[in-house]
């Protein structure tokens, strides 16, 4: 946990910060400059009330029943019913670092001072989070299109002291928790719980940490890369950086200056000259340049600025998205101060949010490609650059060395693709045809979260290979400063194959280095 405080006011929440409090479980203060626009919204809710101004969601129904009429008296009936209604979703409960990020995006939204609720509502959900009192929310049951209203209800459950909680790492009834934190529960008034459950809090809270990490594994691979060249002795030249800025696109800039970072340092790659004619020293006197790959690296190695540039590029434009859906109005209706007038319209529906998770999916899924096709050519005594076939010393066949593992990673790669299929285009119209068309953007951004975890492992069979690699040809003093931290961090744990033996816990350690960005990646 870290002590440095993270202010929200609705306009300027970052990905990082996202990552900081749910990850780091950093606390949060309400900004006091969005407690006017807060106060201002909600005396316009009490003021059309007290007039008898039909809106909906305070005085009538929600959803297919909005023309039912319900008296001011039964208000804050209403809006617990809402809430407690939601609350069916099944499923395993979400991680706390997604009831975290959930929480986070949705208070940052309400104090934008468009959704009715009174500011002690808001400074609940601060006060949760900075307590440890996570709302147990399963995972599954949103549609992303009224918001997501099955894990906002549940979220919004704690607050009125129901339902469980996680609190110090126990399970429990949610008002077992309140009572040893001294927190009452909050009485819901007008329009407070459709403003808690009526946004996208979800989607955007669990995508904001699945384009956080996407970010750091981006840079390992580019990581595994320099380590690559180097343990096959190859040449950094498909990365200069003048070959990339005649590209014209910044994530390829940056990915060539990346590699190129990391490999500060290194003793064991070669100049692009000096292959060449090393080649033609070994071709019995012909000058011939036979292979391909004997001055010119596949795809998999020489193109990889171009890929993970491309990578970098549209995590651009996915953090805009989601900074943008952070920092946005998303529930219904908005209430208009400055004209005391009541909106209704569709901010809650996911769209941007939807699209952006499957276009993170389809960028991971090349990642993982782009890994294991990289693992392949180690073990691969055709392609290795001399090294023993299934990267193990001894009789070939006696020992089966990486072989087996390479089953994995490659089940790992095609298990990805499965899931990188959009789930933005399944829609399926529900409430009785009032949500006709839904977005799918929890199931869009949930499924980054399980396409994040197999990718890790990737990468950490990949990692394994390479140090492998580095110890069979005998300098892995010699490596640059990326890849040499990441040896040396690895080998701290995990020792060399001699002989055959149970890698699992080796792919898991590595796999857990990862999730906790344990290595050096530069930016």
């Amino acid at each position: 946990m870290t002590d440095e405080r993270v202010e929200i006011s609705g306009d300027e929440l970052t990905l990082e910060q996202v990552h900081q409090v749910a990850v780091a479980r950093a606390p949060v203060a309400l900004s006091e400059k969005s407690r006017d626009r807060v106060d201002r919204s909600r005396a316009v809710v009490e003021s059309l009330v007290a007039a008898g101004r039909p809106i909906y969601g305070v005085t009538t129904g929600v959803g297919p029943l909005c023309n039912r009429l319900i008296p001011p008296e039964r208000a804050e009936e209403l809006q617990h019913n809402i809430v407690r209604s939601l609350c069916a979703g099944v499923g395993d409960p979400l991680p706390v670092e997604c009831v975290r990020a959930t929480m986070l995006a949705r208070a940052n939204s309400l104090l934008r001072g468009s959704s009715g609720i009174r500011w002690s509502t808001v400074q609940a959900i601060a006060d949760l989070l900075n307590r440890g009192i996570h709302p147990e929310i399963p995972e599954k049951g949103s549609v992303g299109a009224s918001g997501d209203l099955s894990h906002l209800g549940h979220m919004s459950l704690a607050l009125i002291g129901e339902g469980r909680v996680e609190y110090r790492g126990e399970l429990m009834p949610c008002r077992d928790a309140l009572e040893r934190e001294g927190f009452r529960p909050v009485t819901l008034s007008y329009k407070e719980g459709l403003a808690l459950i009526n946004g996208t809090g979800f989607m955007t809270g669990v995508g904001a940490l699945a384009a956080s990490e996407a970010a750091y594994l981006t840079r390992v691979m580019e990581l595994c890369t320099v380590f690559l060249v180097e343990v096959f002795g190859r040449s950094l030249a498909p990365f200069d950086v003048r070959i990339h800025r005649a590209k014209n696109f910044p994530g390829q800039v940056q990915a060539a200056e990346n590699i190129l970072a990391l490999a500060r340092g290194s003793k064991l790659t070669r100049d692009p000259h000096e292959l060449v004619e090393a080649v033609g020293r070994e071709r019995s006197g012909s000058h011939v340049v036979q292979s391909s790959e004997d001055i010119q690296d596949p795809y998999s190695i020489r193109c990889v600025p171009q890929i993970t540039g491309a990578v970098r590029d549209n995590l651009g434009f996915i953090r805009t998205v989601l900074e943008t859906e952070l920092n946005s109005t998303n529930d219904n209706p908005l209430i208009v101060a400055e004209d005391r007038e009541v909106l209704h319209g569709g901010n809650f529906l996911g769209q941007h949010v939807a699209f952006a998770m499957d276009t993170l999916s389809l960028l991971l899924s090349q990642l993982a490609t782009l890994s294991e096709r990289q693992f392949a050519r180690i073990v691969d005594e055709k392609f290795n650059c001399g090294l023993p076939p299934m990267l193990i010393r001894g009789e070939a066949g006696l020992k089966c060395g990486f072989m087996p593992v390479q089953l994995v990673a490659t089940a790992l790669a095609a298990g990805i693709r499965v899931r990188a299929a959009p789930a933005s285009i399944q829609s399926i119209p529900t409430n009785t045809n009032n949500q006709d068309v839904v977005t799918m953007g929890g199931i869009a951004a949930m499924k980054n979260r399980a396409i994040l975890a197999d990718l890790r492992r990737v990468l950490a069979i990949e990692l394994l290979s390479l140090c492998q690699a580095a110890d069979l040809r005998g300098r892995a003093d010699e490596l640059g400063e990326g890849s040499g931290a990441a040896y040396r961090a690895i080998r701290a744990q995990v020792p060399f194959v001699d002989d055959d033996r149970a890698m699992a816990d080796d792919i898991a350690r590595v796999a857990g280095w990862l999730e906790e960005r344990a290595f050096r990646a530069e930016g």
